[in-house]
């Protein structure tokens, strides 16, 4: 990598470690694992640096993240994946659930609702 290119790199990516760090230990779930997956995309990135064809800091930071979605997808075994995914659909299903009967109770004691609920 020549120096300026360096430069640019610091200046571009290297501000972003900290949400890189965030979004991987929410995809890993812990934090030693999320250490990994942002040196593994750190990596990545210097190695692709040169074809990062972005103006600005903002386009460092959505270049940088989707290298470390990538990293976690690629790091994680194929069930662990799974189980997250499926741990994030009953999540979603329950929340719903949960809207829907506070709902459902609201209607029927006919009590103020906040707006959402009202139908």
């Amino acid at each position: 990598m020549e120096p300026n290119e360096l430069e640019r790199f610091e200046a571009v990516v290297l501000p972003h470690l900290d949400a890189a760090f965030t979004l991987a230990r929410y995809l890993t779930g812990d934090t030693q694992d999320a250490q990994d997956v942002v040196q593994d995309a750190a990596l990545r990135a210097v190695k692709y640096f040169g074809g990062f064809r972005g103006a600005d800091a903002r386009d460092g930071r959505a270049w940088l993240l989707a290298i470390v979605r990538n990293a976690a997808h690629s790091w994680l075994p194929s069930s662990t994946r799974n189980s997250i995914a499926k741990a994030w659909r009953m999540r979603t299903r329950r929340w719903s659930s949960i809207a829907q009967k506070h709902a459902t109770d609201c209607a029927k004691q006919s009590r103020n609702c906040p707006r959402n609920f009202a139908r």
